[in-house]
């Protein structure tokens, strides 16, 4: 389960320090890319409850 969950926050890690970089080379993007970031670590947050609901469930 631990390289399962590394697979889906592995990447969007990486994405959000893309996308840090791009907000320090280009300082007109700084609110959509702080949205963009937002967004990558909710739907990673979502990904991960529910993987781990449903194996939860999956074990009863």
């Amino acid at each position: 389960m631990i390289r399962l969950r590394l697979s889906i926050l592995g990447p969007a890690v990486l994405l959000i320090a893309v996308l840090g970089v791009l907000a320090l080379m280009v300082p007109d993007l700084v609110q959509p890319l702080i949205t963009g970031m937002f967004i990558v670590m909710v739907a990673a947050f979502v990904i991960v409850f529910l993987l781990e609901r449903s194996r939860r469930h999956r074990g009863r």
